[in-house]
């Protein structure tokens, strides 16, 4: 059973009635973390690309996509394969190839990294696999977070004085302070 392999603490929580409420989720709904009915309804779906949905969308909504470093389901290399000849709209296709890989870290320790290219994200995540958010859940809700936010940098060190002077970002205790230029 594959519930046993993370716990049902997700089924525990979302099932709760202070979450429903909280979530607007009408009480005789009940959350189910794997659900083997559901599973084998979406089977045909596995083996077929939806990469056109993704790349339609680009240039018109915030796009998110991540992977875990360790993810040997949808693997990284794929993933960076497949990104590397996706079909961008046209004022994002020649940046793509030339946008640089940021360092991601949380309070000065590295916790994967991301690629920006305006509206669209891609982060990798440390010490993680197919499932991010059981794996690593700090740095999903801070991946979630920065892609909410918009943040364009997602790379801050811990404070030194030195650190201070020379970056636009600067990580106190979990807090970022943006420096002006």
């Amino acid at each position: 059973d594959r519930r046993r392999v993370h716990g049902d603490f997700i089924g525990e929580w979302a099932n709760s009635d202070k979450i429903k409420s909280m979530l607007n989720v009408p009480p005789q709904h009940q959350y189910v973390g794997c659900n083997d009915e559901m599973y084998a309804n979406f089977s045909k779906d596995i083996s077929e690309s939806f990469a056109w949905q993704v790349e339609a969308l680009l240039g018109k909504v915030k796009v998110l996509i991540y992977s875990g470093q360790d993810d040997i389901i949808v693997n990284t290399a794929g993933t960076n394969n497949w990104l590397s000849q996706a079909q961008y709209p046209p004022d994002m296709a020649a940046n793509w190839a030339n946008v640089k890989k940021q360092r991601w870290t949380i309070q000065g320790f590295p916790v994967g990294t991301v690629k920006i290219n305006k509206n669209f994200y891609y982060a990798v995540v440390n010490k993680a696999g197919h499932l991010v958010p059981t794996d690593n859940p700090r740095s999903a809700l801070d991946m979630l977070t920065r892609f909410i936010n918009g943040d364009q940098n997602w790379t801050c060190l811990l404070y030194t004085s030195d650190a201070a002077d020379d970056l636009l970002c600067v990580d106190l205790g979990g807090r970022r302070i943006i420096k002006k230029k």
